[in-house]
């Protein structure tokens, strides 16, 4: 009966209010994993979290899921539907199917989103915190078992697809990194940034602190085993927790904090720092981590441009040529093979996505909807930075550190994609609107 009050069940609602209700919690569970299910010609963007959707769409009281979207997140709804609006313009001007299929997806992830954020405004604050805190503790059970079992079958000489291997791994050489059951260690730990900050937001005032702490420390291993870079997100959000348990976070330790994680970021994920001419440099250069250009050397090492990097010299060229439409959502790496065929772009790195949110805005859909992107980023970002409580109430602040490192992974991913961005956004409207605001100091 618990599992199930978790799930949203409630005898005092119809049947297929109890439905809709199960479905929306288990949904949050199916996020934790995005590479299950392969179907022919949709890969593997057709997902458990999507399947279980379909099955929702006959339960959604849609009158009153629009009402509240209207009445309590007007504006951020209007600015999602301009951009979904200019998204499907570039889309049907790039004359591919599956480019309009790509920005239906997107429509589809607003409606998520919208489902969730009113199934959770129905309950308390107290309520809602409890319930999504024993779905992240079942998500990171469910995670460690999958974990656990990879490793175990490792040992007996039949790796999974639940550890991805490298040779010639930057910095580590030959290993195994865990995946669970996600495409990349870099998508699996962003989902997991999520549980991981949100449950440290809430261990002072859970009512389930047992959850909290074993939901934690399995989440954190997990997050280990991964070897990505990617780490430094939950590490910055640790480091700002730390300074206000010990009475050092303020406006400015924030800012500094948060500077040197980006540059730490944003310089490990762009270029690859070995000794000039030392062996290790050499087994790296004919991997596809790097494109072999030596971006600089300084003090004795070379900075070998990644696929990151790469990608960015690719986007600045290629946007003034598809400056007010793109070339269409999803059409990045179609691009890419023509770069290719004019000896432009390494061969071999794959035809790749953009791997950027902000330059991939720009070049698939055009200046009008990076225009719409970044009001939206802005706008969510504001409805933190005005509440007097942001740096003093750990719940805001958690909620706010995990948007940050959402705008922050943006600048090496494709964040408008993922299913947990919006899990995160409904929690985080719903949550701004029901927590009382306290203190006198705005940030």
């Amino acid at each position: 009966m618990k599992l199930l009050d978790t799930l949203g069940w409630d005898n005092r609602q119809t049947i297929r209010q109890n439905i809709f209700s199960v479905c929306c919690f288990l949904l949050i569970i199916t996020t934790f994993f995005t590479h299950l299910s392969h179907f022919r010609h949709f890969g593997y963007k057709v997902q458990p979290t999507e399947l279980l959707f379909l099955l929702t769409i006959p339960f959604i009281p849609y009158k009153n899921v629009w009402q509240y979207q209207w009445r309590e997140n007007a504006t951020l709804v209007k600015l999602i539907l301009i951009y979904l609006v200019f998204d499907l313009i570039s889309s049907s001007l790039s004359h591919r199917s599956s480019s309009v299929l790509e920005s239906m997806g997107r429509v589809y992830l607003f409606v998520f989103f919208s489902i969730l954020s009113y199934r959770f405004s129905i309950l308390n604050i107290d309520a809602l915190l409890e319930k999504i805190t024993r779905l992240f503790f079942l998500g990171a059970v469910l995670t460690a078992l999958i974990s656990a079992y990879g490793y175990l079958m490792i040992t007996i000489g039949r790796p999974t697809e639940t550890l991805m291997f490298f040779d010639h791994y930057p910095y580590f050489g030959r290993l195994y990194r865990l995946r669970s059951f996600n495409i990349y260690p870099w998508l699996f730990i962003s989902i997991i940034t999520l549980p991981v900050l949100y449950l440290v937001s809430v261990y002072k005032t859970s009512r389930v602190k047992n959850l909290v702490v074993i939901g934690l420390i399995l989440l954190l291993l997990c997050a280990a085993l991964t070897l990505s870079k990617s780490i430094l997100l939950i590490t910055l959000g640790l480091a700002i927790f730390a300074l206000k348990w010990i009475g050092y976070l303020n406006k400015s330790t924030f800012i500094a904090v948060s500077i040197i994680f980006i540059i730490s970021i944003i310089t490990f994920t762009h270029v690859i720092i070995v000794k000039t001419g030392s062996d290790e440099e050499k087994k790296v250069l004919p991997t596809y981590f790097t494109s072999n250009k030596v971006v600089a050397q300084i003090a004795g090492y070379d900075l070998l441009e990644t696929d990151y990097l790469t990608l960015k010299r690719t986007e600045v060229d290629l946007f003034p040529k598809h400056l007010f439409f793109g070339v269409g959502t999803g059409n990045f790496n179609l691009e890419v093979q023509k770069y290719k065929n004019r000896g432009l772009f390494p061969e071999k790195f794959s035809n790749l996505d953009p791997h950027c949110t902000y330059m991939g805005a720009l070049v698939e859909d055009g200046l009008f909807a990076f225009i719409a992107l970044l009001a939206i980023f802005i706008y969510i970002f504001r409805l933190f930075t005005k509440r007097a409580d942001l740096l003093k109430n750990d719940l805001i602040l958690g909620l706010f550190l995990i948007y940050i490192t959402f705008l922050i992974d943006a600048i090496e991913t494709d964040i408008f994609n993922f299913r947990h961005l919006w899990v995160f956004l409904a929690l985080a409207v719903v949550c701004l609107q029901k927590v009382k605001v306290t203190g006198k100091e705005a940030v």
